[in-house]
């Protein structure tokens, strides 16, 4: 019996870190004079231990932009990852994704901005959107 609690306390056990997220998929729809799309993607951490954001990977360099205030979360404290897609010069309807990595050995997150148009059509955006700053 002894020998069976011994083996079971050199068993790695998996963190109790994680992050817990309202939504990983947000959608926005085209308007005419809109070159830049922004989501914000709200999380909390339901772990036990601390967590740290340690990369966020964009999809594409070109265009997509995901940032958070800061790195590291407390137990119980909640963020936010903003993204941002400049569209300027490119053709919409797109989906755009982000990847978000944790300290612990966590699964990472997908985050995925949409921008539909209607019936799916196909909208060039012009790089020069009026009253629009990159």
């Amino acid at each position: 019996m002894k020998a069976a609690l011994f083996l079971l306390c050199l068993l790695p056990f998996k963190s109790q870190a994680g992050l817990k997220w309202e939504s990983t998929r947000e959608t926005v729809p085209y308007q005419q004079g809109v070159g830049v799309y922004r989501g914000a993607f709200a999380f909390k951490n339901t772990g036990k231990t601390p967590v740290t954001i340690t990369d966020i990977k964009k999809g594409c360099a070109c265009c997509t932009i995901g940032r958070v205030k800061k790195r590291d979360y407390a137990p119980g404290e909640s963020g936010r990852v903003e993204m941002a897609i400049d569209l300027r010069g490119k053709e919409a309807p797109v989906i755009k994704p982000v990847v978000v990595e944790v300290s612990g050995g966590d699964t990472p997150t997908t985050l995925i901005l949409e921008v539909t148009t209607p019936r799916n059509a196909v909208v060039k955006i012009p790089r020069a959107v009026p009253g629009i700053r990159k």
